[in-house]
């Protein structure tokens, strides 16, 4: 979309408009009226260029208003609400809910706060060029507010919980407190996420960003899983009555890590689409920055041509080892298929139309009636610089923006990343199993079920080791039923140890888990 166009920039005109009143009643008639289009092609026009009807612009920018005045002064709900067109409090409620992921008082009290002028200029700014960035922009900020909202509230329940239990259990009482402090941390780290969230379309050095968030989401909800493992093991080898009074509290950290899972696969998915809308907008880029620099060469080139026609003595064409090198360089920058340009190709020719401009300096100063060629030169090495300065911020991703191909063994990707997990969870598993038979120590174990038990981490280790460089269906079939092998023994070992086996017992039931994550 050229945003230059004098019918956008009316558009964005409007912009201004719904802004300066966006407290007042607006209706597309009087928005249509202020640019001098009619009601018909000013919504045509207006999604066009914005991505979104006019009606449900104004309802997000009023939300984001709203959620601003939330986060930012301490008006009651239903006077910000009013002043945003909200008759009543329920239909604001549902309409920030649907928006934000959140309720307005949750919104408030977590002080989930997001720096939105810059959200929304950057949305503005994007949004023109593909309507879908702001849609998954905003999908990925509603999973994570609700995210935070579950973990904040957790931690707050943790600690209301355990302080309010029998006397019996108030051993556990630092335990609970360290889980409630292991939960807000969690919402804190993701909360300083939406920073990056906001930003990652700005321009085409953020991509990087995507990848940065991804990370950090999969590891919040890997932080959730190790809580919700630890809340139930620390209970498993409790006393059978203590189980019962805490099991609510390990059921809600369970609740956390499943939907910590949940939202992290979503988020990572609109990550993705996000960044796929991006990438080919930055091959159009790469393409007319490309287009434009050529252009320039055929510009510069044609000068010199001008130049030498000018010259009496015709024959001796003085200047042609510049124009036969900006041609060259020209052709070569045209003929360079975009999966494979490097940085350091693109600086070699940035070398190359230096020493071109250096002699058309010494050139000029012959005949100084040709100074336009330094001109029309620096233009080309120009725009040359600013090809080059856009595949530098890309480096990192050149083959995922520009690549053609496909990965034809998608199936052999999903299965590598299975047994890559089941290896990963495994020897979390196996170290904590190997901590549980230290702890049982002499105390409470035979040497026969030491034995066993050492024997059956033996055979863990092996299916483990096995996972990790899984290559054939017959190994596949092998850790499958290695896994069933491992899991009947050491179920049979928690059974063997009675009311001292229950953590061993929880360890088997989440080795058995794995399997079917």
């Amino acid at each position: 979309m050229d945003r230059e166009n004098p019918v956008f920039r009316s558009v964005f005109r409007s912009l201004a408009l719904i802004e300066e009143n966006i407290q007042e009643k607006l209706t597309i008639a009087m928005l249509a009226e202020s640019v001098h289009f009619s009601k018909y092609y000013y919504q045509k026009i207006f999604r066009e260029a914005v991505g979104e009807s006019v009606m449900r612009y104004v309802a997000r920018r009023r939300l984001l208003k709203a959620a601003q005045e939330l986060a930012q002064t301490n008006q009651g709900i239903l006077e910000i609400a009013l002043k945003y067109g909200y008759e009543l409090h329920e239909g604001f409620t549902r309409s920030f809910r649907a928006y934000m992921g959140v309720t307005p008082t949750e919104y408030r009290k977590y002080h989930l706060f997001t720096d939105f002028s810059k959200m929304e200029e950057n949305r503005i700014m994007i949004k023109t060029e593909n309507a879908k960035y702001a849609k998954n922009i905003s999908e990925i900020t509603r999973e994570l507010n609700q995210l935070i909202v579950q973990a904040k509230e957790t931690a707050q329940e943790t600690r209301k919980f355990h302080e309010s239990v029998q006397d019996q259990a108030v051993c556990y009482r630092p335990f609970w407190d360290f889980m409630a402090q292991r939960a807000e941390a969690e919402a804190d780290k993701l909360t300083k996420n939406m920073e990056q969230i906001s930003s990652i379309a700005q321009s085409p050095d953020e991509i990087s960003a995507r990848f940065i968030i991804i990370k950090a989401i999969e590891e919040s909800a890997f932080q959730s899983g190790s809580m919700a493992f630890q809340a139930e093991l620390v209970m498993a080898r409790a006393m059978p009555e203590h189980r019962d009074i805490f099991r609510p509290l390990c059921e809600k950290y369970r609740a956390l890590s499943q939907n910590a899972h949940i939202k992290s696969d979503k988020m990572a998915a609109f990550l993705r689409e996000l960044s796929e809308l991006i990438f080919q907008d930055m091959r159009s880029n790469a393409k007319q920055r490309i287009q434009n620099a050529v252009e320039k060469g055929s510009v510069a080139a044609r000068a010199i041509t001008t130049a030498q026609e000018d010259l009496t003595n015709k024959a001796d064409a003085p200047y042609r080892y510049l124009e036969e090198e900006i041609v060259q360089v020209a052709q070569e920058l045209a003929q360079m298929p975009l999966e494979e340009i490097m940085v350091s190709g693109l600086e070699e020719m940035l070398f190359r139309l230096e020493i071109v401009a250096f002699s058309a300096e010494i050139e000029v100063l012959r005949m100084l009636s040709h100074q336009f060629l330094l001109t029309e030169i620096a233009e080309f090495r120009r725009q040359t610089e600013e090809v080059a300065a856009f595949f530098q911020t890309i480096a990192g991703d050149l083959t995922q923006v520009f690549s053609k191909t496909k990965d034809n063994s998608a199936q052999a990707a999903i299965d590598s990343a299975k047994y890559r997990n089941i290896a990963l969870q495994g020897n979390m598993l196996l170290f904590y199993l190997k901590g549980e038979i230290q702890k049982l120590g002499s105390r409470f174990l035979e040497n026969s079920q030491k034995e066993a038990l050492e024997a059956v981490c033996s055979q863990f280790a092996q299916v483990i080791h096995l996972a990790e460089g899984v290559s054939a269906q017959a190994d596949k079939g092998k850790i499958q039923k290695d896994l069933q092998a491992v899991y009947k023994d050491l179920t049979a070992q928690a059974q063997q140890l009675g009311m001292y086996g229950g953590a061993v017992g929880y360890i088997a039931e989440e080795f058995n888990r794995i399997q079917y994550n």
